[in-house]
């Protein structure tokens, strides 16, 4: 399979993000289905969390989409998610904004 990836330099700090322009169906599915570990559910139509959960629910799909489309960051694919999140706020939005106009981009 073709690597669709860019490299991108963040507007603070200039730091180098290398980021999938193109995610696969899987990486597609898990985003989506990112928010539902925190989900209880008893007959599969009506799900509960619990409120301690709420914070991890609003930020699980961006947390999926960033970890699954950031490839290295200065170099280096360790941790990216959580290294991603210590940038400046600005930096941070900056990555995330291009990686979902990419995401936009690709499909169509």
């Amino acid at each position: 399979m073709k690597t669709y990836e860019i490299e991108l330099t963040t507007p603070l700090e200039e730091t180098k993000v290398v980021i999938k322009t193109m995610l696969t169906g899987e990486d597609d599915e898990a985003i989506e289905n990112a928010q539902l570990k925190y989900a209880k559910s008893e007959n599969f139509k009506d799900f509960t969390a619990k409120e301690s959960d709420l914070a991890k629910i609003s930020n699980a799909k961006k947390d999926e989409l960033l970890a699954r489309s950031i490839v290295s960051i200065n170099g280096d694919a360790t941790n990216c998610l959580q290294r991603i999140k210590k940038l400046p706020a600005k930096d941070y939005r900056f990555v995330h904004k291009n990686i979902v106009d990419e995401q936009k981009k690709m499909m169509g």
